[in-house]
């Protein structure tokens, strides 16, 4: 019962971020009784054992999954939100980022983001996949605030901390610099943990893009473009593990050279409807739909 109590949450957990991922009806878990798994390792399981053993406070097979599913849970409540609607409640949304805080307050510590200590290496790769997944949700849970600035042609006004907006800029930035720095800081990459940094970092190097796309000569766009160029690097050292990397890497390329890189740069008012469009576009498919258009469009400026 163990065993398959991990199974279904597994796939729980699965479902969810798909979910979230290609904004699908969140699954209902009204009337679902399975239990989350105890902090075990299968050493601690028998088959004819009459309860379970009581859960260890140190760090098993099933750690992660138990607290991917806190995770999950808290992102399909997430998802809910964002489908009721093109521009969710910001009140809604901060209470949902309050919880996704104290969930991550409430890591054990070899969960935690900072935890170094030797003979623990093995966790490595689900600790920096469950942290940056939780950076990711704080992403999507804000990035509709964005789209509405651009949609609206508004200011990015950073001064406001509250701001949706700014809270997408700031999850955005946390998440390229966790990626970047363990990328850089670390000499193993294991090839399931170089997906999903890529994955996470492609998702949060749009968000600083979309902004130097909207409002080139905001004042915090040099920042914008070190994220970038920090991100551009990595993503070019992930191609020669994951392929996938290197269209992204031409991606973004592309619609960066959309960008003036002065104020009076004669690409300024020539290329303007076109940053725009890219602006309000950049979180479709951009496999399938930025690449085309932003080859097509950068052949065009040259």
């Amino acid at each position: 019962m163990e065993i398959r109590r991990r199974v279904w949450w597994t796939i729980f957990v699965f479902d969810a971020g798909s979910r979230l991922t290609f904004g699908r009806p969140t699954l209902n878990l009204a009337g679902v009784n399975t239990r989350v798994p105890g902090n075990l390792n299968n050493q601690d399981l028998s088959i004819d054992l009459d309860k379970l053993p009581a859960a260890k406070d140190v760090p098993t097979v099933a750690s992660s999954l138990i607290w991917q599913i806190k995770l999950a849970q808290i992102s399909n409540i997430t998802n809910e939100k964002l489908l009721q609607s093109r521009l969710p409640d910001l009140s809604a949304i901060n209470e949902l980022e309050e919880r996704v805080l104290l969930w991550q307050k409430n890591l054990p510590p070899y969960m935690q983001a900072a935890f170094s200590e030797p003979g623990f290496e093995v966790f490595t790769a689900p600790r920096m996949i469950l942290l940056w997944r939780s950076m990711h949700l704080r992403i999507v849970m804000y990035r509709p605030f964005l789209l509405d600035v651009i949609q609206r042609r508004d200011p990015i006004d950073l001064s406001n901390s509250y701001a949706g907006y700014s809270r997408c800029l700031g999850a955005a930035r946390e998440c390229i610099i966790s990626i970047v720095g363990f990328w850089n800081n670390t000499t193993t990459h294991h090839g399931s943990l170089v997906w999903y940094a890529f994955y996470w970092l492609v998702t949060a190097t749009f968000v600083p893009v979309t902004c130097l796309l909207y409002d080139p000569q905001h004042w915090e766009g040099p920042e914008w473009r070190q994220l970038i160029e920090m991100a551009q690097g990595v993503i070019d050292n992930f191609g020669a593990l994951e392929t996938t990397a290197l269209r992204a890497a031409h991606i973004i390329n592309d619609i960066m050279g959309l960008v003036p890189t002065t104020p009076d740069s004669t690409t300024f008012a020539m290329n303007e409807p076109i940053r725009m469009e890219f602006a309000e576009l950049w979180n479709e498919s951009w496999g399938d739909i930025v690449l085309p258009e932003a080859r097509s469009t950068f052949e065009s400026l040259m």
